[in-house]
């Protein structure tokens, strides 16, 4: 098995939320478990940037903070609320 198709198949399996995002907060992809968290069951992905998902109490600072922590380690893992794109938590 490829890597790219290992990886693939790790984002899909995960039972929580995982999203590749680049460093300028746009969202390339978002798993299964995270388009149900969002309610984002038989849909396009329709939310793009990080700064979208993440509920305006949880603020700029957790997301530059991950941004910061996901580009030197190459992961963010942490605790965030998130909202879904009619802005439900």
């Amino acid at each position: 098995m490829s890597m790219e198709k290992a990886l693939s198949h790790l984002l899909y399996a995960a039972g929580d939320f995982v999203a590749l995002i680049q460093p300028d907060g746009h969202i390339l992809e978002i798993n299964e478990s995270g388009r149900y968290l969002l309610g984002l069951f038989d849909e396009e992905q329709p939310v793009t940037n990080l700064a979208d998902l993440i509920s305006t109490l949880v603020g700029a600072d957790t997301i530059a903070e991950a941004i910061a922590a996901a580009t030197q380690s190459g992961k963010w893992q942490g605790e965030a609320i998130l909202t879904n794109p009619e802005g439900l938590e």
